[in-house]
């Protein structure tokens, strides 16, 4: 895995090279090395690993920039940002086709060169933070014993697991587009779930028979059916989640068990309440998959529980700590990229969509059984001392310890972090924060007990990849 911040240089003006690698260098990044060709810099990536590239439109050799990125990126997943003096309209297209991630006119101005660096590298670590995501999504969906199928607000269907596909007798490239309607009915048309979701915005659950038109077999199959609504970050209604449950082989033990006892009933009534929470919390995850960035929470989550162990808060607590720190930030995958990764500052609007994260972290952390209170905790990590915070105006001890200790990493690891509108301001200005406020902002005790830890060598971790 590359260092984070290694950049390769393809310019074949050496003495613009040499300026520009000497502005990188002092912005804190690794220049490996300047390449004047495309082979050279073809050379440079296939034995150097590389977080980004600043590529000139035109180079000396056969080819130019865009050619050269094409081969490159054929091969190689590494972000571009093009160079260059001027450019007519169709070398512009032709650049597009690219999907670099910036442009630079030259001459570089010492303060746009960082920042959309860091911009490029941001977009990138959440484009591949959402490629994971979707390829976890449909690995879950795969292993599934149910059949799930998705629609968008028409009913259409857009995507079906294996299971799906084994119980309509329909393969979903076949049925993408077709109305869910015309591959299954459910009790003769009297019942229809994925219907009352669709129109009603709410989530269904029912035990039923389904029919499938295209199955071999044309019998009905008893079945626990569970229909959620999708909303976009808008609170648009634009699809559904259906899920089936096959209850041929167990409906007849089930009315035995439930004959002789009750408690066995009881059992099986959770088990479906179990399968419902599942659903809605997939339809989160559907809804929220705007990806976001996990090393800032893993650092949180590094001094979060040392802070805790330095108090002696007790076992259950410092897990309880760890782990909400690990996913305080999971409700900002719900607010648009363009402006978490903004490098300018913040409209009013702009930041009252981000003050919105610890409610909608507490919404998702709340659908999923837990040993941990993750969405109280998450809730309240931006609340402070003298009620100043948000999104509930906590004070003193109305705020959880474990939300206290979390606010206090979150600010240090914040201050001591780059972002793309500012660089790093340092760990003695984060300490200095967290000292200056305590009493006011921050619980004394716990501020207390971070500055100690810094003071007795603690420091974060660099990246792993």
């Amino acid at each position: 895995m590359a260092d984070e911040r290694t950049i390769l240089l393809v310019e074949d003006e050496l003495i613009f090279a040499q300026d520009l690698r000497n502005k990188l260098e002092r912005a804190g990044f690794s220049v490996v090395g300047v390449a004047c060709t495309g082979d050279e810099a073809l050379a440079f990536v296939e034995r150097t690993p590389l977080r980004l590239i600043l590529m000139d439109i035109r180079l000396k050799g056969g080819e130019d920039g865009i050619e050269t990125a094409q081969r490159i990126l054929s091969r190689f997943d590494v972000p571009i940002i093009y160079l260059t003096a001027y450019a007519d309209e169709e070398t512009i297209a032709r650049a597009k086709a690219t999907s670099p991630y910036g442009y630079l006119l030259k001459p570089v101005d010492d303060l746009t060169l960082p920042a959309s660096i860091e911009v490029a590298l941001k977009k990138h670590e959440m484009e591949r933070l959402l490629k994971e995501g979707e390829q976890w999504l449909r690995g879950t969906l795969r292993s599934l014993e149910d059949a799930v199928i998705s629609t968008d607000a028409h009913g259409r269907v857009k995507t079906m697991n294996p299971r799906a596909e084994l119980v309509t007798g329909v393969g979903e490239e076949r049925a993408a587009g077709m109305p869910a309607g015309t591959l299954l009915a459910f009790n003769g048309g009297n019942v229809d779930p994925l219907g009352l979701a669709l129109r009603e915005g709410r989530s269904v659950s029912c035990t039923t028979r389904v029919s499938f038109f295209a199955s071999a077999s044309h019998v009905s199959m008893p079945v626990n059916v569970s229909a959620s609504p999708i909303f976009s970050t808008s609170g648009a209604l634009v699809g559904a989640v259906l899920v089936l449950r096959d209850l041929t082989e167990s409906e007849e033990m089930q009315r035995r068990l439930l004959e002789r006892d009750e408690d066995l009933r009881k059992s099986l009534l959770r088990l479906e309440e179990s399968v419902r929470d599942t659903v809605r919390t997939m339809a989160k995850l559907v809804e929220v998959r705007d990806p976001y960035t996990a090393g800032h929470q893993r650092r949180v989550a590094e001094l979060a529980k040392a802070i805790a162990e330095k108090l002696e808060l007790g076992k259950e607590t410092v897990d309880a700590v760890f782990m909400a720190s690990l996913t305080h930030d999971i409700g900002k995958i719900k607010i648009p990229s363009e402006i978490l990764s903004k490098p300018g500052k913040l409209t009013d609007i702009e930041y009252m969509i981000i003050k919105t994260h610890p409610e909608v972290g507490a919404e998702i952390l709340g659908a999923v059984r837990l040993p941990w209170p993750l969405d109280r905790i998450v809730h309240q990590h931006h609340e402070r001392l003298n009620g100043s915070g948000y999104p509930r105006g906590l004070c003193g001890d109305s705020i959880m310890v474990e939300a206290r200790v979390l606010a206090v990493a979150d600010v240090v690891e914040a201050m001591f972090s780059h972002r793309p509108y500012r660089p790093s301001l340092g760990i003695e200005s984060a300490l200095g924060e967290v000292r200056s406020k305590a009493g006011s902002l921050y619980d004394p005790h716990i501020a207390g007990a971070c500055c100690a830890l810094f003071d007795e060598g603690f420091a974060f971790l660099p990246e792993t990849g």
